[in-house]
């Protein structure tokens, strides 16, 4: 974003522009489907807790819910370009120096969920969350956040730690 921002205000200044390294990226943004997955859910009534809500982003970023997920190109939560782009206006009306920032301009394709979608990934995410219940719980113990991959641990913890893990919540039910 602070490439951006001083390229696009270098530019339009004519300052010469400032070189500027990108972070590395900390954490994933679910897609675009997920976000409208998460929203449908919440509109449906349906009370989830942070442990739900967690389990439910671990899923979201999986390999596993990518199949039904994954946004196709250009899709987004906007219902139109126009929408888009009259938000983006207000959001700068009365700002110093809006110049500094151009409009978007990218065609957008708005998602359309269906509740088919919405029952398709319910179950997928029920019979996932069914099979995976004791890693979620090994990766809270950890202190993992919801959108560190599983990829991050170790072959230790993978393996080791985590067969320890399962084989404790196997002999205490309810840890």
């Amino acid at each position: 974003m602070a490439r951006v921002i001083l390229h696009v205000g270098t530019h339009k200044t004519g300052i010469d522009p400032i070189h500027v390294e990108e972070p590395p990226v900390v954490r994933e943004s679910v897609s675009v489907r997920a976000a409208r997955w998460f929203m449908t859910t919440k509109h449906d009534g349906t009370a989830l807790d942070t442990s739900a809500l967690r389990a439910r982003w671990v899923y979201a970023l999986s390999d596993a819910a990518s199949p039904l997920l994954t946004d196709a190109p250009r899709e987004s939560l906007w219902a139109s370009a126009e929408q888009r782009d009259a938000v983006f206006a207000q959001a700068l009306d009365g700002f110093t120096h809006n110049e500094f920032w151009d409009a978007p301009s990218d065609e957008i394709t708005p998602l359309i969920w269906t509740a088919d979608q919405q029952a398709e990934v319910e179950a997928h995410y029920a019979d996932w969350f069914a099979r995976s219940e004791t890693w979620l719980k090994f990766r809270k113990h950890l202190g993992m956040a919801p959108y560190q991959k599983d990829e991050t641990l170790s072959a230790w913890d993978k393996t080791v730690r985590y067969g320890a893990f399962k084989l404790r919540s196997l002999l205490q039910p309810g840890r």
